[in-house]
């Protein structure tokens, strides 16, 4: 990523997708389309998505200590 920032999930959650859509209740589709972009003065701990269907959109969670 540009001017040193990064993407906590690509560094600890390289898999889950973070968005799906169920066309109907036996066709749907998934994509990882969000991201947890962080600055070099933070160092993430880890992150991960969190397999909740209260949304389109999963939930992502990320833990980060300031250098």
């Amino acid at each position: 990523m540009r001017n040193g920032f990064s993407d906590a999930l690509s560094k600890f959650d390289k898999y889950s997708d973070t968005w799906e859509w169920n066309v109907t209740t036996s066709i749907g589709t998934a994509k990882r389309c969000d991201h947890i972009v962080f600055s070099p003065e933070l160092v993430c701990n880890g992150a991960y998505v969190a397999n909740v269907q209260a949304s389109d959109h999963k939930p992502m969670m990320a833990v980060f200590v300031k250098r």
